[in-house]
């Protein structure tokens, strides 16, 4: 899992785990849906967290874990965005990513419609659907193979080709595919960076090396 703290990937050590049943235990024979809370410190940042465990209890091996929600904090904090990007994004991508752990399906929606408003305002690139605009966008020159490949995956892990309410009503929460509300972010964060961020890097270099230059040429002048 990542820590909601610093979005390290980690395993938790757990402190205490305590489990019992969703399920009324007198209508349970051998096993049945349960539920467990364990807590600990990520061996990252050092932080508390805490987990709510779904899975199967068994009454001799205890529970058998399928799925683990952070519970505490309430909301993750999002990676640093700095101030190069635009504050609507900052904003949309902060929401998206607090809400990840506790609704996948509400931060995939959100995330969607900040790629494609990205691919919009800051690409020119309007089509029929969100799927078109993320082929138009792989096809741009310029543009790194890791970010292409990534965009490949967004296409793969959520489908979109199957399911057109994603690639027209972006914002609309519906059934997600797989770590698809992770990967939204992980792309998003790769996006936003090649858009707004590295091209701000490069012109500080190179106001930078111009001042060196002109400095040079002064001194050669005296």
């Amino acid at each position: 899992m990542k820590c909601p703290y610093c979005s390290t990937e980690v395993h938790i050590p757990r402190e205490r785990n305590s489990s019992g049943y969703l399920s009324n235990p007198d209508q349970i024979e051998e096993s049945g849906d349960g539920f467990g809370i364990a807590e600990g410190f990520c061996p990252a940042c050092g932080r508390f967290v805490v987990l709510f465990l779904e899975g199967h209890y068994h009454e001799k091996g205890g529970l058998e874990t399928y799925q683990e929600t952070v519970i505490y904090p309430k909301y993750a904090n999002a990676p640093y965005l700095g101030s190069e990007i635009p504050k609507s994004y900052r904003d949309d991508f902060r929401e998206a990513y607090a809400v990840n752990g506790i609704s996948p399906k509400a931060s995939a929606a959100i995330s969607r419609r900040l790629l494609q408003n990205i691919l919009h305002e800051a690409y020119k690139i309007e089509k029929r659907n969100l799927l078109t605009e993320i082929n138009e966008f792989a096809q741009l020159p310029n543009v790194p193979q890791h970010l292409i490949e990534a965009i490949d995956a967004v296409r793969e892990i959520g489908n979109l080709a199957a399911h057109p309410t994603k690639n027209v009503n972006t914002g609309e929460i519906v059934e997600i595919e797989p770590h698809e509300a992770d990967w939204l972010l992980e792309v998003l964060l790769e996006l936003l960076d090649f858009t707004f961020v590295q091209p701000e890097k490069l012109k500080m270099r190179k106001a930078a090396l111009k001042e060196k230059l002109d400095s040079i040429k002064n001194q050669t002048k005296q």
